[in-house]
């Protein structure tokens, strides 16, 4: 196996073990230190009156029908760490990924015994709770006022109540599309490697626009979870050979658009596709980017605090495609490092 490939493994592996690293007792030092029984209390209501005046802020802009919610059946779905529940029609088929806000991982009503009153306590540091919905609906907004919409699943927000949810009132959740005829890019990669594929049979099965368009995509909303399973791939094409070429989707896009440019991971970095120079196509689509429009998103969907690391990522981005010799992978690893220190960044190299 050559080196490439045994890298995308060993980060797809560690990428899906990051959200089993928390102990049943990590919250313990923070709840002990409450000394008064009452102080845990007002916590608990303080975090269901702001969870329930998010509700009401929302209320006036959605306008989803999910009408399927009745007659569907809702599956709490066993991987990660947050409330993740997929809905399936009267024939079992899927039809949409729903996320309450409110079940995510350290948010109050998780259902996966990571429930937690506090709000200094993360997932990701420098993404707030709270707000995974608005983000995900976010990001699909972004994609759309770029072209790129065909990258990733069409998502809404909605407010929903099932009996199938961690708790009975009514939850502000993200609707991502469930992709018919897809499965999990890491899936599909094992199936390769398998059969013994090389870095030339990669290139030639794994669409290279959509690995662009998805690259360019995460650039934009700096995504800290995309892992080989946040990625689908379904069949695009058939090449000049005969052979299925895969497509390239991206789902999930919860933990994206943080306060700080730290923590990006994105795993097509470890396909050959990432070490060839940025395309004149990439190029365009970068330049013709409307910095206005994407920060009104972000500020409509109330996520001013990851404006200012917005901001400079974007302009980052377009110095960096000044040197038209630079490839996919050294793009990532400078925006990777606008927010580190220069010890780090020294220790990183």
């Amino acid at each position: 196996m050559n080196y490439l490939i045994g890298c995308f493994l060993v980060f797809a592996a560690i990428s899906l073990c990051s959200s089993d690293r928390f102990e049943s007792e990590f919250l313990w030092p923070q709840i002990e230190s409450l000394k008064k029984p009452k102080e845990l209390d007002l916590l608990i209501e303080e975090r269901i009156h702001e969870i329930l005046a998010l509700n009401e802020y929302w209320r006036p802009f959605i306008v989803s029908d999910l009408s399927a919610l009745e007659e569907g059946k809702l599956v709490l779905q066993q991987e990660g760490a947050g409330g993740s529940y997929v809905l399936y029609d009267s024939q079992s088929n899927p039809k949409f990924v729903i996320k309450p806000n409110d079940e995510n991982i350290f948010c109050l009503n998780n259902p996966k015994h990571f429930a937690s009153p506090f709000l200094e306590i993360r997932a990701k540091p420098h993404i707030p709770l709270y707000k995974a919905a608005q983000t995900d609906v976010a990001c699909y907004e972004i994609a759309k006022a770029c072209d790129l919409e065909h990258i990733t699943p069409k998502t809404v927000l909605a407010l929903l109540s099932h009996p199938h949810f961690s708790s009975s009132e009514e939850k502000l959740c993200s609707i991502q599309e469930h992709v018919k005829n897809a499965r999990s890019l890491r899936k599909l990669l094992e199936d390769f490697f398998r059969e013994g594929f090389l870095e030339e049979d990669l290139l030639e099965r794994l669409d290279l626009e959509d690995f662009e368009d998805v690259t360019l995509f995460l650039w934009l909303i700096f995504d800290s979870d995309a892992h080989v399973d946040n990625f689908l791939a379904y069949p695009k094409r058939i090449n000049h050979k005969g052979n299925t070429v895969y497509g390239i989707l991206k789902i999930d896009n919860s933990l994206a658009l943080p306060e700080s440019n730290s923590e990006y991971f994105n795993a097509l970095m470890y396909l050959p596709h990432a070490l060839l120079p940025i395309s004149s196509r990439t190029q365009e689509k970068i330049g013709s980017l409307s910095l206005r429009e994407m920060k009104k998103i972000i500020e409509n969907f109330r996520l001013t605090s990851s404006l200012a690391a917005f901001e400079k990522r974007i302009s980052s981005l377009q110095q960096l495609i000044e040197n038209k010799e630079i490839t996919y992978y050294e793009c990532s690893l400078e925006l990777s490092s606008l927010d580190f220190s220069k010890k780090k960044i020294a220790v990183f190299k």
